[in-house]
């Protein structure tokens, strides 16, 4: 579940680089949050020894919440400035 959450920052960062700010790539990424978070939830469900790594993971799906919501925001004002731009 680590290696997981880790793939999904580093697939955003690597989409900050090569500055792709699309809509579809936003909802690509809300997509695999969303696996992140079923997958999360099938785990816990059939941890029946109360696993220790269960907080962390969950902790690491939620920080992953959070970067998706980051790169949201930038999409959302780069999309924003060039609407601005082809008025003008």
């Amino acid at each position: 579940m680590v290696d997981e959450t880790e793939r999904f920052r580093e697939e955003i960062a690597r989409e900050r680089r090569k500055g792709k700010f699309t809509f579809a790539e936003l909802e690509d990424k809300e997509g695999n949050l969303e696996r992140l978070r079923r997958f999360l939830a099938q785990a816990q469900g059939r941890d029946t020894f109360g696993a220790a790594g269960y907080a962390r993971a969950a902790a690491d799906v939620e920080g992953c919440a959070v970067v998706l919501d980051l790169f949201a925001q930038e999409i959302y004002e780069r999309n924003a400035s060039d609407e601005g731009r082809e008025r003008s």
